[in-house]
């Protein structure tokens, strides 16, 4: 595109409990915290995460008032899709073992098991997709 390279540097997503959205996604999908900002100026603290050469970036703003997802479980994936605005997709040689693990650990799991893929999702309800490599 006109000469000029881009590469993917992170995703940022919003939490409203940094704590326990680093808990989250370091315990269900092996996310190391690299980084930690407070940003008074910006009324909010960032913490980076990596996962291989890959970053999540969690947003923690100072005031936020907590939206979760409502639903019943097991919805089809475009009615899942229609509530989110995006989502994050990680891929695994090893779905089904993945599958077992996220609900062992009581994670939200919002989709019928499938070979290729699922979707749960995380504390504050932002999708995940899981599938496999």
């Amino acid at each position: 595109m006109l000469g000029i390279e881009y590469k993917l540097a992170h995703i940022g997503i919003t939490v409203s409990n940094l704590e326990d959205s680093i808990d989250f996604y370091r315990k269900n999908f092996g996310f190391k915290e690299i980084s930690r900002k407070d940003k008074p100026e910006l009324s909010l603290k960032l913490v980076s995460l990596q996962l291989g050469e890959s970053y999540l970036e969690l947003i923690e703003p100072y005031f936020i008032t907590k939206i979760k997802f409502v639903g019943e479980k097991k919805e089809s994936l475009s009615e899942l899709l229609k509530k989110s605005e995006s989502h994050l997709a990680l891929s695994t040689n090893k779905i089904h073992s993945a599958y077992l693990k996220l609900k062992e650990n009581k994670v939200d799991i919002l989709t019928d098991f499938d070979e290729k893929f699922f979707f749960c999702k995380d504390p504050d309800g932002f999708l995940i997709e899981v599938k496999q490599r």
